[in-house]
């Protein structure tokens, strides 16, 4: 009940604007990521869904990951992306972006009722195929469906799937007898489908790393990953438009367009197909055409959104020009995006909530928050250092502010940075607690007898809000920005060689169970009315082996020093397991000697380093990434 009084104390002319949708109202005075933690106490008061407007790409997925730290973890929260490639180029929008949007206005159509989503201003300005395009394109597929194997190829192919020996990216689709793999943007992994004759007999997840099938799906959900569909009919129908456009030219500008044309006839796709988009469709619609009636616009920093609407299509005009002056006979601008009067109209119809930086304009209601940020506060920490190291002006204002009410909270990236940060917070007497559970389970009364509360999570940046009582600081306010490492995993593509991208003809090759070989190349073969790609692997004597590409775990590349090749091994002969033998016995000699060694260095008196102080702990706060984990376990072995 308390809380929903400081809802109302806090927010209540924004909650009875909400109540009523209509028209604008604008909160001033939010600072950092204050506008997402208001949102995220809001949430359950108002229906969705919700359209979260940025400037821009980056902006956009700040927004989110600011949210996703705010919100209960079950609430998703999707990025609406941009093309990302500037009008008119002959380049095509990256798979997954694609598949992303299809994949946002599918659920706008579908369940949008607590969806939520951050859109930059371009991905909005982009006009999209209908929604009857949405509803003829999204395919489910489950147990006992029919629906035949050749068919659901050829739909791939139309929705702009590339196919492929392995699957390990969105996008893509390999076909293996009865099994076709896919991964489409709807689902979190890629999708095995198995069929019995022209009948679905099961939908699996499976792991693209191992290729091995995992959780049993109801139904999977199939939706395209190119805004331009690339059936036959669509080409033909792009193909006369064109034809029309060329027709109305002056000769000069004829030759120009007629490469396009030609591959529109031919039905191949080509980099910038995409901004032919016009021509593939009746009619374009655009992204409000998706949002039901109930939906709530928040826009981020509105004089940028402005600002950022003038400047694209003053980018769009002149991209433009620049290729009519070339004699490239593209759709005009208006035909591709939303101009600026329609974008007006169109954010007109739902009820818009604005974070505005600066007090201008005259409509609408308003409702002033105090929030300050904390942008300023790392450099104030340094200039403040002493030989009680940078934290002694922190501890001061976490004093000052406990005095007055208010909470203190810090976002650490993992545990082990908020035990670092705890130890030396405690170092200036303050009582100190690790909550180990999300923001949105915090509540006050957690904090009531400590000094501050360490939360774990990746927030960007906090904010300072008096009148909710609550000062929120995170980690890289402190000690600066962390480059978050991306271990990536060693994937069947890189390690199997599954791109054939390191792997030529006449290469030594290593099989797990065969043993060393030579490759000699890929090769179709027919068993019964199918046709599978397979690797030839030559032996010894001249032994033939076929592997599946679908196998391609159990093979390496040869690494081996020397100006000769190896010997090869005999298929069904004893020369590779008595090497593999061998290399047994080698690594259980090599682990006798090695807990010799850690016995004797266990007996042995070493040299006891001095206790790390506040200096080098504030030192490895500010390392600039995120330590892996063999790093971690090196620091706690010599500390």
């Amino acid at each position: 009940m308390s809380r929903d009084l400081d809802l109302h104390t806090l927010f209540g002319p924004l909650l009875h604007f909400l109540e009523n949708r209509e028209g604008f109202f604008r909160i001033h005075g939010l600072k950092g990521s204050s506008p997402a933690y208001l949102l995220s106490r809001i949430l359950g008061r108002t229906r969705g869904p919700w359209v979260i407007l940025t400037a821009d790409e980056e902006k956009a997925d700040r927004f989110r990951q600011e949210l996703l730290f705010f919100l209960d973890p079950d609430q998703e929260v999707d990025v609406y992306p941009g093309w990302e490639v500037k009008p008119f180029e002959r380049i095509s929008p990256q798979v997954d972006a694609v598949g992303q949007r299809w994949k946002v206005r599918s659920r706008l159509l579908s369940d949008p009722g607590r969806l939520i989503v951050v859109a930059p201003l371009r991905a909005v300005l982009q006009r999209v195929p209908p929604r009857a395009i949405h509803a003829e394109q999204s395919l489910s597929l489950s147990p006992d469906l029919e629906f035949g194997r050749e068919e659901l190829i050829r739909r791939l192919q139309g929705m702009g799937y590339f196919r492929s020996s392995l699957v390990t990216e969105v996008g893509e689709f390999a076909v293996r007898g009865y099994l076709v793999d896919l991964f489409p943007p709807s689902t979190p992994a890629p999708v095995r489908i198995e069929f019995s004759g022209d009948t679905v007999d099961s939908v699996r997840l499976f792991d693209p790393e191992s290729q091995r099938s995992s959780e049993a799906l109801e139904e999977a959900r199939v939706l395209p990953v190119k805004e331009v569909l690339l059936f036959p009919e669509r080409f033909e129908e792009a193909a006369r438009k064109l034809s029309a456009r060329i027709a109305g030219e002056p000769p000069s500008k004829k030759d120009p367009a007629h490469q396009p044309l030609e591959r529109m006839q031919q039905g191949i796709p080509f980099p910038g197909l995409e901004f032919y988009l016009p021509d593939f469709y009746p009619s374009l619609e655009t992204f409000f055409d998706f949002l039901p009636p109930r939906a709530t616009l928040f826009l981020e920093a509105q004089a940028e959104l402005e600002e950022e609407l003038g400047h694209f299509w003053e980018e769009a005009g002149e991209a433009w020009q620049n290729a009519f002056s070339r004699d490239e006979l593209w759709p005009s601008p208006g035909e591709l995006f939303l101009k600026t009067e329609e974008f007006q109209e169109w954010s007109r119809f739902y009820p818009r909530v604005s974070f505005p930086t600066l007090e201008v304009g005259e409509e609408g209601d308003r409702l002033r928050l105090e929030t300050d940020s904390n942008e300023r506060l790392r450099s104030e920490l340094l200039s403040s250092k002493s030989e009680d190291g940078i934290l002694r002006l922190l501890a001061q204002r976490i004093r000052s502010g406990r005095d007055k009410g208010m909470a203190t909270i810090l976002a650490c990236f993992s545990l082990r940075s908020a035990q670092r940060l705890a130890e030396m917070l405690e170092k200036h007497d303050l009582a100190v607690q690790i909550l180990e559970k999300p923001f949105s389970a915090w509540t006050p009364e957690d904090s009531q007898n400590w000094d501050v509360t360490l939360l774990l999570g990746n927030l960007p940046r906090g904010f300072v809000f008096p009148r909710a009582g609550l000062a929120l600081i995170t980690e890289s306010e402190l000690f600066g920005e962390k480059r978050l490492r991306k271990r990536p995993a060693v994937s069947v593509k890189d390690h199997a060689l599954a791109a054939f991208s390191d792997l030529q003809v006449d290469d030594f090759v290593v099989h797990t169970e065969h043993g060393i070989g030579v490759y000699r190349g890929l090769w179709k073969l027919k068993l019964g009315n199918e046709e599978h790609d397979f690797l030839l692997l030559e032996y010894q004597d001249g032994d033939k082996l076929y592997l599946p590409v679908y196998r391609l775990n159990l093979l390496q590349k040869y690494v081996g020093g020397g100006d000769g090749g190896p010997r090869l091994d005999k298929l069904g002969g004893t020369s590779w397991e008595n090497a593999k033998r061998k290399v047994k016995k080698s690594l259980r000699e090599l682990a006798e000697e090695l807990i010799q060694l850690y016995a004797t260095r266990s007996v042995v008196k070493g040299h006891a380093f001095s206790t790390p102080d506040q200096f080098l702990k504030e030192f490895e706060a500010s390392f600039e990434y995120e330590e892996t984990p063999d790093q971690m376990q090196a620091i706690e072995d010599v500390q």
